[in-house]
């Protein structure tokens, strides 16, 4: 849990220790969605293994029974698969409203929310304008959120930040740190910074601050703040919203491993 912005000073971990489980998680159940089962499920396929011998060369479990990807699937169709119809009853409102979901395809960003939910607990959309003005909605992955929350109400966000690593120098490996962070009590403003990061991918130390002083404030035109949480179940000792995946993973598993072990012998 994080409780204010000191985890991006120079010389911290990214990302921050009290992170990192989340972010394990986030990265594992998006392999299960993307059918990589044999990446997460490594334990469960040495017993297959074991059984089997080099089961590797006799049938490929890869894709098998992955309920995870049909329970959000599934879930986003019932929710979302027959957009609701948002009608009023002057008709030069309803050309607005009607336009305002076409231009920023609303239904299709809660589409694609209602599958993160399902598989991360939490989704984040955050709202912004174009070049022409025009709202915008975009769905970021949780991975890139960061909350900061007040300490004594856990409930209660201080910061919004959004952090992403990305390479900088291709031939010297050299990577760096992209930051945006939003203030629910100042919603027209967004800070942005941009940092060097020292190591490699999976020890990464935060080093200068390479900001332009042109990057450094944003406005975001918006009087209400533009990132909003959308998540599962919530609880009062965890900020974050837990997903569909943990409940079933381990019946998944056991499913795979026994029928994979019948399978060699019929």
């Amino acid at each position: 849990m994080l409780t204010n912005l000191s985890f991006l000073e120079r010389g911290k971990a990214f990302p921050p220790d009290s992170e990192k489980y989340r972010l394990e998680t986030y990265l594992d159940h998006r392999k299960l969605f993307e059918n990589n089962h044999a990446e997460v499920y490594k334990e469960q396929f040495r017993r297959i293994e074991r059984v089997i011998g080099n089961f590797d060369r006799v049938i490929s479990y890869g894709t098998v029974f992955n309920y995870q990807r049909l329970l959000s699937v599934k879930i986003a169709d019932l929710v979302f698969g027959e957009p609701p119809k948002v009608t009023v009853a002057d008709d030069s409102k309803q050309k607005v409203i009607d336009k305002i979901l076409l231009d920023t395809d609303l239904f299709g960003c809660a589409y694609i929310s209602c599958i993160d939910v399902s598989r991360y607990g939490d989704s984040i959309m955050l709202l912004s304008c174009n070049d022409k003005g025009l709202p915008s909605i975009d769905v970021v992955s949780p991975a890139m959120w960061f909350p900061v929350v007040n300490q004594d109400n856990i409930r209660q966000f201080q910061y919004h930040v959004f952090a992403w690593v990305y390479l900088i120098d291709t031939v010297k490996k050299q990577y760096g740190l992209k930051v945006q962070i939003h203030k629910p009590d100042e919603p027209e403003k967004c800070e942005a910074h941009n940092y060097e990061l020292n190591g490699k991918p999976g020890s990464f130390k935060i080093g200068r601050e390479i900001t332009q002083k042109q990057e450094l404030n944003l406005e975001t035109s918006m009087n209400t703040c533009p990132v909003y949480r959308i998540s599962n179940l919530l609880t009062s000792d965890n900020i974050y919203g837990h997903d569909d995946y943990e409940p079933i993973d381990s019946i998944v598993a056991e499913i795979i491993v026994r029928v994979s072990q019948i399978s060699n012998k019929t």
